[in-house]
């Protein structure tokens, strides 16, 4: 998915010479809506159960290079009821781009685009491979979530993993359900890699 692009500014006899760009990873779009649940130490959080913990985080992540993309929607208040980007469900914490408006993509939720797609002998590793598309492609992003106090120090971070974009039940939308993260805050801090 990273991309090189040839700056306009190589024209003349700078374009003798190599000149590309990288272009950081980033797949927001408006095709497909995502959603997710945190927990922390096994309870939904609010303010007391969030403890030290001040921010989640969704990042979405390029592999193999392993570039982090965190929209702003995905930087989220741990105790729900402070954060206009959460979706409380049952007392539940839920990040839901359909359910909580947007100010983008016509309000749809929608916030990545569709991937290139893989066929399933493409080494996804997300159990059975499912027919998301045609001929057997699948597709998906790889993901993982952060936990952190608002210095930024890392409280825990869950295991990358990929996750299958799937058709809603009406068949119409497409959608990532990055599962459920129970944040454990009593191992004083982990290793993760940072965005």
């Amino acid at each position: 998915m990273k991309a090189s692009l040839i700056a306009m500014g190589c024209l003349g006899l700078a374009a003798l010479a190599a000149c590309t760009a990288d272009v950081r990873f980033n797949p927001s779009g408006c095709q497909v809506q995502v959603r997710g649940r945190w927990l922390v130490d096994g309870q939904d959080p609010t303010e007391e159960t969030c403890g030290t913990i001040a921010l989640v985080e969704l990042a979405i992540i390029d592999d193999p290079a392993e570039q982090f993309w965190i929209a702003p929607e995905f930087s989220l208040r741990c105790d729900p009821s402070t954060d206009s980007n959460a979706a409380i469900i049952d007392g539940g914490a839920y990040i839901d781009t359909r359910l909580v408006t947007r100010n983008r993509c016509g309000g749809t939720g929608e916030i990545l685009r569709l991937p290139q797609p893989l066929t399933p002998d493409g080494g996804v590793d997300a159990g059975a491979p499912v027919d998301a598309g045609t001929d057997g492609e699948v597709f998906f992003y790889k993901s993982r979530w952060r936990a952190a106090t608002q210095q930024r120090f890392v409280v825990d971070c869950s295991p990358i993993r990929a996750n299958l974009i799937l058709p809603t039940e009406d068949g119409v939308d497409l959608l990532l359900d990055v599962g459920t993260v129970d944040f454990q805050t009593g191992d004083g801090g982990v290793d993760c890699p940072s965005p």
